[in-house]
């Protein structure tokens, strides 16, 4: 059996040579957290949240999706103390949440929540994939952009507080590969890469929301 292993590897360092005769390189992503908010806690009094579905890039999904382990999360934080969009329903059976925000709730459809619900907080989280990155407006104590990355994701969660209409918890983590430039030191000529191997966009969503979610205690 170590025999079979060490020809595996062998072919496959050898098929490596021919067909990336510079060689591979694996690229591991950099994150980083901006907190828009000091505080990281949810309240634990008994108040009611609503759990919207994530918003994606438009350019990718159908505006939003139920993500199960975004569910869970907060499922395991609240309990019976939270309750899914699609599950806010009358006693007829029939959604009483009229409208398909996102992330980028109104404040018309914040008051629409105040006045006929008796909910306390809406928690909202978006993902945003490399493509549609570089035209977002980052805060100012954002590290970084994406404009030389090859793959890249940015994950949000923002709870609002729906007495007053006020920011409980906002934050978002950004998760980026870049290739830097294969440059000789001495001479500065600029070499041939060798080939790059990394995780891209779609899965670093998933993980930037996985990390962001870790934060909120």
């Amino acid at each position: 059996m170590r025999y079979k292993y060490l020809i595996i590897s062998f072919l496959f360092l050898t098929s490596c040579s021919v067909f990336f005769p510079e060689g591979i390189t694996f690229n591991p992503a950099n994150y980083s957290y901006n907190y828009q908010t000091f505080n990281k806690r949810l309240v634990y009094n008994n108040e009611r949240y609503l759990l919207f579905p994530t918003s994606f890039s438009d350019s990718d999904f159908n505006n939003s999706g139920n993500l199960e382990y975004v569910i869970n999360y907060f499922k395991d934080k609240l309990g019976n103390n939270l309750t899914l969009k699609k599950d806010f329903k009358n006693k007829e059976g029939k959604l009483i949440i009229p409208f398909l925000s996102g992330y980028d709730i109104t404040a018309k459809e914040i008051e629409f929540l105040k006045e006929n619900t008796t909910l306390d907080y809406v928690i909202l989280t978006k993902t945003l994939y490399l493509k549609d990155l570089n035209d977002v407006d980052f805060p100012k104590n954002s590290k970084g952009r994406f404009y030389d990355s090859v793959s890249g994701a940015m994950s949000f969660v923002k709870i609002i507080d729906l007495k007053n209409g006020g920011i409980l918890l906002e934050m978002n983590c950004k998760g980026e590969i870049s290739t830097p430039e294969n440059k000789d030191m001495y001479t500065g000529e600029i070499r041939p890469k060798p080939a790059s191997i990394h995780t891209d966009s779609y899965n670093l969503g998933e993980k930037t929301m996985k990390k962001l979610l870790k934060k909120i205690k």
